[in-house]
């Protein structure tokens, strides 16, 4: 995903982008989360999900209104 301010230069992921993640992902300091974002780097919680009965969610699908601000153009 494109970003608005650039973070670390990193030899995984370009200052000016971040990696999403979706799955059940398990983050030591803050628990499960259902998508997380990457910056080369660190983990960072982003979507975090729950059913009606307070168990652990999942996310079954995302969109996006512009994906040409969503994706990376080397994604396309």
């Amino acid at each position: 995903m494109s970003l608005t301010e650039k973070h670390q230069l990193t030899d995984l992921v370009p200052s000016n982008e971040v990696l999403l993640i979706t799955g059940s992902i398990e983050l030591p300091d803050h628990g499960n989360a259902s998508a997380v974002l990457f910056n080369g780097t660190t983990f960072q919680p982003f979507i975090l999900t729950t059913t009606a009965n307070g168990g652990q969610g999942t996310l079954s699908g995302m969109f996006v209104q512009n994906p040409s601000n969503f994706l990376s153009s080397k994604c396309k």
